[in-house]
């Protein structure tokens, strides 16, 4: 789409939430943080990978479907 991403240079208290509460869409590894940006109202999009980075370790697939 010819849509480059923005990253923040993140500093001080809070400034991890100010960039998601300010933030259009979020696009987030399964991480607290990506969690709390769909409870604070964000459009957000969750890769659930540290499972499979990490080796299939047991508790890291959570929110993950397997079929």
């Amino acid at each position: 789409m010819g849509i480059e991403p923005e990253f923040f240079n993140l500093q001080g208290s809070y400034s991890s939430y100010k960039a998601v509460d300010s933030a259009e869409i979020v696009v987030a590894t399964d991480s607290t943080l990506g969690y709390e940006s769909i409870a604070r109202g964000t459009k957000t999009a969750i890769f659930a990978i540290r499972g499979t980075l990490y080796g299939g370790m047991d508790g890291w697939n959570y929110g993950r479907s397997f079929y």
